[in-house]
């Protein structure tokens, strides 16, 4: 059978082996009239140790006395003497069968707190990102007190929510709530934030200027959803529909506009104790592009408050009756009742009066994600508060999975031990086709206290047969072969999932063969019939510990997939988010050609790529490379894609690096200046935020082939021509995030028509040439992409995906590649470089 005996002198060094974890199985003999043995059984079950060690003990008198013992003891088994190999080889079967469905339980207990931890710790970095954005940082916005709670369903939320200064003469405030729960909603939130967030030129919160020296004029809060609901259609793949609140408020005149997108109206808290809601209902964002918002206007008084919320606030279920809902109206009725109007005041006693309600504590309370926003419009003393249960002690990760104790600590706690005559099952599925073997058999399940239900083999079981309830043993007789025993075996374990069912093969005299075969396939042990009561009633006996060792089993294996499948499908929406994010075909721009290889080390990647028009003919485009991988490395490209596509204008000076004369919008700050303002945001965050990467970015005009670029700590950009010619353009500089006070320098190039311009993360040149020095690994890829361009029209992402399907590495990375190139020059102009302006004034580091 594969085992190793190591025979052993005494029961004394034998503990000692059990105690080092050498063996975990161990056969002994007990001697008449010798405690020896069960003493050796007490004091190795007392270690409590992390594996279960089985024990046989093989006596020379097999009476009910000795049993006894042996089950006090908590010996798995006894073998009378002289010993029959046959008896010997079903009980080892036995052994190595609870020793391996204990392995795997202690797996799964050391695994899933390890995937929980390491998902949580993204989770909560996310968190911190979405709490940053949030009214707690401190903006000021006028007179206005803002007050917000904010509770994640897990560890981040898809809700999110701004109080921001929108002009000198008016403040702006929204709230979105992200349909579903997780990383996906969550990012998706951040992403609409953003909006709120850009500068004039780029905001939904503004029309499109006409020309440079035009004002930004503000949309009205409905036709910014308007606006929104185009960017954010939904699709059938993903249902991602959004709701969504947004204000505009101008304290001198009291002036207050909103539109609602499937969020809950607002109330106004008047100062002689009267609610009123305002806002007119509508349909979330992303279901019909077309539709358009209205917006409301109305005159609010200097001592009146705005109060406003998600719909998680209301999703409270009463404990014990889970179809009770507390619902809106209710809510409402209580919020208009309440005598208080300090804003703080109110929203915590409205979490005491849902708990109160629902009879559960905070942290069991809500079923969705929730957000409470309140605004005290004329407040003298100007101040931010937060109440975040994130801050609370033991709240800010999720509840662990209940932790099944394993090995000898969980039998030790198997106290007082069982008795010989007392009944362990409650109700027995006995699956015989013989008449005379069932009714023995019934006869003696019976009067050990087990309800016994009978089926033949060739019954057919359903999912959620009525003769499954309570049933929690099943007893296969293996007379007529051991396909339908086995059958048995295996729809025992599937048809009853949620808990461990013990499975006892039966066997007439002559069939040991099919029992043993039986084990293999899943049965907890055997039963030779026929058999005398005191045997059958030592076989239920020494199973119960083990199935008290092993409940938890099913139920673990379950939280696992399950978790696996939640993390599984959250990091596909993910994915699918972040390639909706790469270069698209311009149609203006016909010249245009891009080419791209993307491949995350997992499922979602720390490298981005971007190409986005700038002014008529102008495109920016960059590769950055986080130094991380994995959901939180895509969370921090994520936010320094948006940010950086939010830098490349200065909207607040006359003064500009590059100006481009075809745009009509003013000045474009250069790419060094750009990197600049970006490294010192990255340098702004808390030092446990911080973190670091590489990147190129750089704008070219269509229209004459002259571009500029500047390069943070990424491989060289290289330009190849169809001739196999290739040259690097510019340096490397500091990488994003290691030094605030770090410069970086442009670089000035010119492409002619059919050349290509490359830009590649590291990730891509590891991957290719592995073995080779770290020094020359971006130079061989540069030159790689040279002649491979050079050796055949077909596209270079194509060559280079299969020479990557054909590499298996040691480790994998984050590759990303960006080519961008021009099919003609339809101005023909001198190649000479542009020339630079005065250097934009350095600006506050804007907050992501």
């Amino acid at each position: 059978m594969g085992l190793h005996p190591v025979p052993v002198e005494s029961y004394g060094k034998a503990l000692g082996l059990v105690q080092s974890g050498v063996s975990h199985l161990l056969i002994g003999h007990c001697p008449p009239h010798s405690s020896e043995a069960f003493q050796f059984a007490e004091q190795a079950r007392q270690l409590k140790l992390p594996r279960y060690t089985y024990m046989i003990l093989t006596v020379h008198e097999d009476d009910d006395a000795v049993r006894q013992q042996a089950l006090t003891h908590h010996v798995d088994d006894v073998l009378p003497l002289p010993l029959q190999s046959v008896s010997l080889r079903l009980s080892l079967l036995s052994a190595r069968r609870v020793l391996g469905l204990n392995k795997e339980l202690l797996a799964i207990n050391d695994e899933l707190p390890q995937v929980r931890k390491a998902l949580d710790k993204e989770l909560f970095i996310l968190r911190q990102l979405q709490l940053a954005m949030m009214p707690a940082h401190g903006q000021k916005v006028d007179q206005a007190s803002v007050y917000m709670y904010s509770k994640p369903y897990s560890v981040v939320s898809g809700d999110q929510c701004g109080v921001f200064s929108v002009d000198e003469d008016t403040w702006g405030f929204y709230m979105v709530d992200v349909v579903g729960h997780g990383i996906p909603a969550a990012i998706r939130a951040l992403g609409f934030a953003r909006l709120f967030s850009l500068e004039p030129h780029q905001s939904a919160l503004f029309h499109e200027r006409e020309h440079e020296h035009q004002a930004p004029r503000l949309r009205t809060p409905g036709e910014v959803l308007s606006v929104l609901n185009m960017a954010y259609q939904t699709t059938d793949e993903d249902h991602a529909y959004l709701c969504a609140m947004y204000g505009l408020f101008k304290p001198a005149s009291g002036t207050l506009s909103i539109s609602l997108a499937g969020m809950p109206r607002p109330w106004v808290l008047h100062q002689d104790g009267g609610v009123s809601s305002i806002g007119e209902p509508d349909m979330p964002l992303g279901l019909f592009p077309d539709h358009q918002y209205t917006t409301q206007s109305l005159t609010l008084l200097p001592t009146d408050q705005l109060l406003m919320a998600s719909d998680g606030l209301a999703d409270v279920f009463r404990a014990g009756d889970e179809h009770e809902l507390l619902g809106m109206e209710n809510l409402d009725a209580w919020i208009r009742q309440y005598p208080g109007r300090h804003l703080r005041t109110l929203i915590q006693n409205a979490l005491f009066y849902l708990q109160a309600w629902a009879e559960k504590p905070t942290h069991q309370l809500f079923s969705d994600d929730v957000t409470i926003l309140g605004i005290d419009l004329y407040s003298q003393n100007t101040q931010l508060v937060s109440v975040d249960v994130l801050s609370d002690a033991g709240q800010n990760t999720p509840a662990d999975a209940p932790q099944a104790t394993a090995g000898g600590a969980s039998l030790a706690g198997v106290n007082p031990a069982p008795s010989l005559f007392n009944p362990t099952y409650s109700k027995a599925l006995v699956v015989f086709d013989s008449d005379d073997l069932f009714e023995a058999l019934a006869a003696q399940l019976r009067e050990c206290g087990v309800a016994v239900q009978r089926v033949r083999s060739n019954y057919f079981m359903r999912v959620g047969d009525p003769i499954l309830r309570g049933v929690d043993m099943v007893a296969i007789e293996c007379a007529d072969g051991t396909l339908k025993g086995s059958k048995w075996t295996q729809l025992a374990r599937e048809f009853i999932p949620d808990r461990w069912v013990f499975v006892m093969a039966c066997q007439g005299p002559g069939e040991f063969r099919q029992a043993s075969d039986l084990i293999h396939l899943g049965a907890d042990t055997f039963l030779q019939l026929p058999c005398s009561q005191r045997e059958l009633r030592f076989v239920l006996q020494k199973s119960a510990w083990h199935i008290q060792l092993l409940k938890s089993l099913p139920e673990q294996r379950k939280q696992l997939l399950q978790l696996r499948e939640e993390i599984d499908q959250d990091m596909q929406k993910v994915a699918r988010m972040q390639r909706n994010t790469l270069p698209k075909p311009m149609a203006q721009l016909h010249n245009l050609q891009m080419d791209w290889v993307y491949k995350p080390a997992g499922y979602v990647s720390g490298d981005f790529i971007g190409v986005f028009k700038i002014s008529k003919s102008v495109v920016g485009f960059f590769n950055l490379d986080v130094t991380e991988q994995g959901v939180l490395a895509a969370v921090k490209g994520w936010s320094l894609a948006r940010l950086l596509t939010g830098l490349y204008r200065d909207s607040t000076s006359a003064e500009s690096t590059t100006v481009d004369p075809l745009s009509g919008l003013g000045p474009i700050r250069s790419p060094s200046e750009v990197l600049r303002l970006l490294n010192a945001t990255v340098m702004g965050f808390p030092a446990a935020y911080r973190f670091n990467c590489s990147m190129v970015y750089g704008s070219l005009d269509c229209e004459t082939g002259q571009g500029v670029l500047s390069n943070a700590g990424h491989p060289d950009c290289v330009i190849v021509r169809q001739d196999g010619y290739s040259k690097m353009v510019g340096s490397c500089g500091p990488r994003i995030g290691e030094n605030e006070s770090e410069t970086f320098t442009d670089a000035h190039f010119t492409l002619q028509a059919n050349e290509q311009l490359l830009m590649f993360s590291d990730g891509l040149s590891k991957t290719l040439f592995e073995n080779d020095f770290p020094m020359l690994q971006a130079g061989k890829t540069q030159r790689l992409l040279a002649e491979l361009y050079a050796q055949t029209q077909a596209q270079l992402s194509e060559q280079i995906e299969q020479r990557l399907n054909n590499i298996k590495p040691t480790i994998a990375r984050d590759i990303s590649m960006l080519s961008i190139g021009l099919s003609s020059i339809p101005a023909q102009c001198s190649p000479a470089a542009p020339v630079p302006a005065q250097q934009a004034k350095p600006l506050p580091s804007p907050r992501v």
